[in-house]
């Protein structure tokens, strides 16, 4: 899981970094899933089941 995150976290850097050298003077936030709604809510409700948790760590 800590990779998912730590992917995740280059990824919305990445992208905030390319919308700053475009000159945008507001930079949209909550513009980056994990692709999927429902694995997002996942996480959020930290619900995953323990055969998954298990293989993600």
């Amino acid at each position: 899981m800590k990779d998912l995150l730590n992917i995740g976290y280059k990824i919305r850097k990445k992208n905030l970094k390319i919308q700053e050298y475009a000159g945008l003077d507001l930079i949209p936030c909550n513009d980056f899933s994990f692709y999927d709604h429902v694995l997002d809510m996942f996480f959020l409700l930290e619900s995953i089941p323990k055969y998954y948790s298990l293989i993600l760590m």
